[in-house]
């Protein structure tokens, strides 16, 4: 079965339940030591984002979301997949990312 044309398609075809899960941990782990450390506010200029249409080797316990929605100062993005939330990991339902952001 050759992979699909769509990029959100390929990336959902080259993952794997443990690479969701792996991402689920990493999120724990990296929210633990945001609330531990709680880093200073500072404007980091940042170059246009660029998207991925490929699952990267090198993306260990990353979690893929989807753009949805934007209003020109907002982006919202969603999980590519139903796992990453499950039934246990509401804080993961949905990103929003605003012109403010120095997280990306």
């Amino acid at each position: 079965m050759d992979p699909p044309d769509s990029a959100t398609k390929r990336m959902a075809y080259y993952s794997t339940l443990d690479m969701i899960q792996a991402g689920r941990n990493k999120s724990i782990t990296d929210a633990r030591i945001i609330n531990e450390t709680r880093p200073t506010l500072k404007p980091i200029r940042r170059e246009n984002l660029q998207t991925i249409d490929f699952w990267p080797n090198h993306a260990d316990g990353a979690l893929p979301y989807v753009l949805r929605t934007r209003d020109g100062r907002r982006w919202w993005a969603v999980p590519l997949f139903a796992e990453t939330v499950a039934d246990d990991r509401t804080d993961l339902h949905m990103v929003i990312l605003d012109v403010f952001a120095n997280y990306l």
